[in-house]
């Protein structure tokens, strides 16, 4: 189980307690020392084979850590950031009723402005990192070997992401995210 030694109290978050209920549950943390941010993917489990979803939480300010976003929707364990450590990428696993099919939205947080905004995928591989090409523009890198059976990711590969032509919602409706793309 991976540890952090940032003194918050985890078991305050929503669903910590899965892990009383699974026995093989795990957290995974990326410290951003730049912008003073922790990124947890918590209570993570293997919900079907090789499919291992967690929950979301960012603090910020490691000698008094506040809680500035959560989110209870299945997030992959895919973590990204630009250079200055203001703007995460994470990977989500949403159910659409509608159509009765997963989908996969890359989650874009931007941490100094307290918002959010997001990137459809048809790939149900989180075998993808997003990389900074410069301020306000990044770019999906896909793993070469994961592109070669996948069809969905191999489109994904190489697609450019411009901050600026977002739509973006407050932290806030995070949790209602759901509700905003279907």
């Amino acid at each position: 189980m991976e540890s952090t030694d940032w003194k918050f109290d985890f078991s305050s978050l929503p669903l910590w307690d899965l892990r009383e209920k699974f026995w093989d549950v795990h957290d995974r943390f990326f410290e951003l020392p730049q912008s003073d941010t922790l990124c947890c993917i918590y209570s993570i489990y293997e919900v079907t084979m090789c499919n291992n979803l967690g929950r979301m939480a960012i603090l910020q300010n490691k000698q008094n850590p506040q809680l500035v976003a959560q989110c209870s929707y299945p997030f992959r364990v895919n973590f990204s950031a630009d250079d200055d450590g203001n703007v995460i990428f994470l990977s989500l696993q949403m159910y659409d009723r509608v159509t009765n099919r997963s989908k996969y939205p890359i989650l874009i947080l931007d941490l100094p402005n307290r918002r959010f905004s997001y990137m459809m995928t048809q790939s149900s591989c989180p075998g993808f990192k997003v990389v900074q090409i410069k301020p306000r523009l990044f770019k999906i890198e896909a793993d070469e070997r994961a592109r070669r059976n996948d069809k969905a990711l191999q489109a994904l590969h190489g697609k450019k992401i411009y901050l600026t032509w977002r739509r973006w919602y407050d932290f806030s409706k995070l949790n209602t995210f759901h509700e905003l793309i279907f």
